[in-house]
């Protein structure tokens, strides 16, 4: 019950206009830490990094279309939000190649 209440306040926070938080980590092709990684919002900067436990959270607006991530080691990935509070992005080995 708490769950469904909690999905239906994101989603009217997300109609409403109003900005709302997105949530998640920064994985890498071993699923370790990744520290330092900068977060963009339709490529945009926000001055996010992940923190020494690889999370981030970033206010949105509702109409924000990408996600994306910057590493030095893996470089830009991308993810569309399509609405979802929780991203968790793995540094896929592509990536990872130089």
């Amino acid at each position: 019950m708490i769950f469904i209440l909690s999905l239906a306040s994101v989603s009217f926070a997300q109609n409403s206009g109003k900005k709302y938080f997105i949530t998640g980590q920064v994985l890498d092709v071993n699923s370790n830490h990744v520290s330092g990684a900068t977060v963009l919002v339709d490529n945009k900067s926000t001055d996010i990094v992940t923190d020494e436990k690889e999370n981030y959270k970033v206010m949105v607006k509702p109409d924000a279309q990408m996600l994306s991530v910057f590493t030095l080691s893996g470089g830009l990935i991308n993810e569309e939000i399509k609405g979802r509070v929780v991203i968790i992005l793995n540094l896929k080995r592509q990536y990872l190649k130089r």
